[in-house]
C-alpha cells in the first residue's frame, strides 16, 4: 500500500502532504517493463528478473523525484487514503520517466 515514505513520519497536525498513484500505469510506461512485454520475458526467467530490477529501481527513483518536488511525506496506492486530502501524482510520475 505505501509506495514512498514512512507512516511514522506522517502528521496530520503538520498538514503533511499525501499523494496517491496508480502503480500499474506507471510501470507500463517504464522502458524496462515495456521490454518484458515486448520480449515476452517469462516470470521466473533471468531476463525477467533483470528487467524487473531495472523497472523497480526506476519506479522508486521517479517516486522519490516527485515526492521531493511536491514536498510529499507519503505516496500510496489509489484507494489508500480516506478522509484526508490527497493528490493523484500518477501523471507527474509518468512525465519523469
Amino acid at each position: 500500500l505505501f509506495k514512498y515514505g514512512n507512516i511514522s513520519n506522517f502528521s496530520t497536525e503538520r498538514n503533511d502532504k499525501v499523494a496517491v498513484i496508480n502503480s500499474r500505469n506507471i510501470y507500463k510506461k517504464l522502458p524496462s517493463y515495456m521490454a518484458i512485454e515486448k520480449e515476452g520475458a517469462k516470470k521466473g526467467s533471468a531476463r525477467y528478473y533483470e528487467l524487473m530490477l531495472k523497472a523497480t529501481t526506476n519506479y522508486k527513483r521517479v517516486l522519490r523525484l516527485v515526492a521531493v518536488e511536491k514536498n510529499l511525506v507519503l505516496i500510496v496506492e489509489q484507494g489508500g487514503v480516506v478522509d484526508y486530502e490527497s493528490e493523484d501524482v500518477t501523471i507527474s510520475c509518468i512525465s519523469r520517466i
